[in-house]
């Protein structure tokens, strides 16, 4: 299964900023006369940053944010700027634009971009001297990514280009003949591959005509310049229909000039000489000697591994995994050199990303900015020795932070409009030990307004993945759920991400089954503490999260409603129709497997009481409905228990990824409905049964 939703929470009640708990009812009783309480709409104002610039001489941050249009049916990004001395942001361009990943030439006169204003993406610069924006491209496929040359001379970019085969079929007619056809990676059969373009950058704007570089049979991906600016590295995934196994990776380069291309050297798994069947993301040393990536811990089971952090010698091609000793996960979330010997990353710890740096020579690591908070993404101006990171905590959504000397300082005010406004609280951290004697983490949150002789009902909330976690990082989702008068309960069992190595992969061949233990103890637990009504239960999930719920329900009648968003119910069904074939032993039948359908949620379905809404997106190729909501909507039915299953047209896994930007908080909405009905006694006309016809 795919990693799925990476959120979560921590402390006790209060308001705070950056991360600073605060414990006191008194405390939130004042602040909720004056902030009204979080609700399912506020999800969607919550304004997304990334995409971080900052110019060579560490003057001006270049930035994007998302944010719902004035309609609030859409989302937008735009490209912001922010002198980091004055600290004031705003947009870049007066006039509304979809412009995403912004880079400064190397001399920082030029800031390149991508803008999808109409049709397809398109690779533009802004001249700083003159206020001057051009276009290089205007390609029939667009531009996907692309990298400055170190001269600031020329930008490589990769755009697709249509793959000389068969005759194209009529309108109407798709003719399939990939076992991963489903797959959102796969666009839908289209018949391009991305290739390595080149465009100069002068002074007359876009007067230079693109040159198409390579035309590989594969699926080309753009790596880095050689430091002389003389050629364009990049990669290649070899193998045409690689969940046969047994698939290549190559490392490539091709010349400026004439297009003359080379091999640099075959992809192996590091301290092995098995071919690495997929290319990572390289991040190249500021001398060229040397290039990092990040893969999942090669030791360990592949669907429960840890990152780690590897080198290569560009030369020997001598790879080193840098973090072996360090048992956290690390690099996934991206890598810059600060100079020839340091790295920057970002490592998860008990719920928590941190800012870190890692020695290659000494393999040790230094913490740069710790905390109760998430960090999502961070750049760094190498030459001024700069780092911005985008963060947030429980009670701050994301906002922008200057690191150094150990702290972060938050430098923007972007999501002011949801502190200000809105009451937030964040949760009380809990620890148990699990069935399993392993110590689970996780978080209570409560409701922001608590009646001492009242007792609430509870929402047990199932992290995704499995391979996931619950993390300090801002939820707009638990927000809502708690706002509502709901306890909620999410924990992170075994299995989960950043407890270390043994602790994810104790659920390697386990899966579903240990998690759920885990879960329910967690239940007992909070149970035995706090003030919940222990009649009154219900649990939730999205993809591996609806698993865990669909397992809930058809091994125990102890929860009163539960919600199911993206779930697989039979896993044989889910081989056939899912977007991840798993055809590398030809000798296994998934489908005639015991094993496989004794962990299917659907074969122990037959003594299900609980009432249970499904959820599902009609794009969502990674769990098809037909795998998981519809089955469970019809076998609840089939056996009189109350249910209802909601289709979000556009959406993908897990309500995400919709044109509509109201769906994903309507998912909370409606789950709060069902949980309402079921658990409170409110009415919900909306799920009674209507007349056929």
């Amino acid at each position: 299964m795919a990693h799925v939703w990476i959120t979560s929470k921590l402390a006790s009640l209060a308001i705070c900023i950056a991360g600073l708990m605060s414990t006191s009812h008194l405390v939130a009783s004042t602040q909720a006369t004056e902030k009204r309480i979080f609700k399912t709409e506020d999800i969607a104002r919550v304004k997304e940053l990334g995409e971080l610039a900052i110019s060579p001489d560490g003057t001006t941050l270049i930035f994007q944010v998302t944010e719902l249009n004035g309609d609030g049916d859409q989302r937008e990004g735009a490209l912001w700027k922010m002198s980091l001395k004055e600290r004031r942001a705003s947009k870049l361009f007066p006039d509304q634009h979809d412009d995403s990943m912004p880079a400064w030439s190397p001399d920082g006169s030029k800031l390149a971009f991508l803008r999808a204003d109409e049709g397809a993406t398109q690779l533009h610069v802004l001249d700083l001297t003159r206020g001057l924006v051009c276009s290089l491209t205007d390609l029939e496929n667009g531009v996907n990514d692309y990298r400055w040359s170190p001269d600031g001379q020329n930008i490589a970019f990769t755009s697709a280009v249509a793959i000389a085969q068969a005759p194209v079929p009529p309108p109407g007619v798709r003719i399939i003949t990939r076992a991963d056809f489903r797959s959102e990676e796969v666009g839908g059969g289209t018949a391009s591959l991305p290739q390595i373009w080149v465009v100069a950058v002068d002074s007359h704007c876009g007067t230079q005509t693109p040159r198409q570089l390579t035309q590989a049979s594969v699926a080309a991906t753009l790596a880095f310049w050689s430091v002389d600016s003389r050629s364009i590295l990049f990669t290649t995934n070899d193998t045409m229909e690689a969940y046969y196994g047994a698939g290549t990776s190559t490392l490539r380069s091709v010349a400026l000039i004439d297009g003359q291309q080379s091999v640099v050297r075959p992809f192996k798994v590091p301290g092995t000489s098995t071919d690495m069947e997929a290319a990572p993301q390289l991040y190249l040393s500021p001398n060229g000697s040397k290039v990092a990536f990040s893969m999942g811990n090669p030791e360990a089971p592949s669907d429960f591994a840890q990152d780690d952090v590897f080198v290569m010698d560009m030369v020997t091609g001598e790879t080193t995994n840098i973090t072996v000793g360090y048992d956290r996960e690390v690099g996934g979330d991206g890598l810059m050199w600060r100079d020839d010997r340091r790295l920057i990353s970002i490592k998860s710890d008990a719920g928590n990303a941190n800012l870190i740096e890692l020695d290659i020579l000494t393999q040790k690591v230094r913490p740069l900015w710790i905390g109760r908070h998430v960090v999502q993404s961070f750049h760094l101006a190498q030459e001024s020795n700069r780092l911005i990171a985008v963060a947030s905590s429980f009670v701050s959504p994301p906002e922008l932070y200057e690191v150094a000397d150990g702290t972060g300082m938050q430098i923007s005010e972007i999501n002011r409009h949801i502190r200000d406004e809105l009451l937030l609280t964040a949760p009380e951290e809990i620890t148990y030990e699990g069935p399993g004697g392993e110590t689970i983490h996780g978080y209570l949150h409560q409701p922001p307004m608590l009646t001492a002789s009242q007792r609430y009902p509870l929402i047990v909330w199932a992290h995704g993945g499995p391979y996931s976690w619950w993390s300090s990082a801002f939820d707009g989702d638990i927000q809502a759920m708690a706002a509502a008068g709901y306890f909620v309960l999410y924990v992170n069992p075994r299995g989960s991400m950043s407890y270390g190595q043994v602790f994810a992969g104790s659920l390697a061949g386990e899966w579903p089954g240990p998690e759920y233990d885990d879960t329910m103890a967690g239940v007992d637990y909070v149970l035995a503490h706090h003030e919940i009504d222990a009649e009154k239960i219900g649990i939730a999930g999205g993809s591996a999260g609806a698993i865990l719920t669909d397992w809930a329900i058809t091994h125990t009648n102890r929860f009163g409603a539960a919600v199911s968003i993206s779930s697989v119910a039979d896993n044989s069904l889910y081989w056939f129709l899912g977007d991840q074939p798993d055809m590398a032993d030809p000798d296994k039948y998934p489908w005639l497997d015991e094993k496989d359908k004794a962990r299917s949620p659907i074969t122990h379905g037959l003594d299900v009481s609980t009432p249970t809404l499904f959820m599902s997106g009609t794009r969502d190729y990674r769990t098809p409905s037909s795998v998981g909501s519809e089955l469970m909507f019809k076998l609840l039915k089939h056996l009189r228990v109350p249910t209802a299953l909601i289709q979000f047209e556009g959406a993908g896994h897990v309500i995400r990824g919709s044109n509509d930007a109201r769906h994903r908080g309507l998912s909370i909405h409606y789950l709060l409905r069902w949980m309402d009905l079921h658990l409170k006694g409110r009415a919900a006309p909306e799920f009674q049964v209507r007349p056929a016809g």
